[in-house]
């Protein structure tokens, strides 16, 4: 939820950290989905604590919204993709 809430800041993401390594060990297939959400949480860190900006926050945004959109698919084909529709 505070991806799509305005002026929220990465502290807030601290939960999908540890959900998402959690999320990895349970599903291995998408490992790398704590490596995303680490790494952009590691980056936006970076432009707060020592006002680095090595990534474009834009960029770390876009990451973080496909690693959502992933997650949301896998979602998805969990609760809909064994029924079949007859008719």
């Amino acid at each position: 939820m505070p991806y799509f809430l305005p002026k929220m800041h990465d502290r807030y993401f601290f939960a999908a950290d540890v959900l998402s390594i959690a999320f990895a060990f349970y599903f291995p297939r998408y490992f790398f989905i704590p490596l995303v959400v680490g790494t952009t949480s590691l980056f936006t860190y970076f432009l707060f604590l020592f006002k680095i900006e090595v990534i474009p926050l834009p960029l770390l945004a876009v990451a973080l919204l496909a690693a959502i959109a992933i997650l949301f698919r896998h979602l998805f084909s969990t609760l809909y993709g064994n029924e079949r529709t007859t008719g």
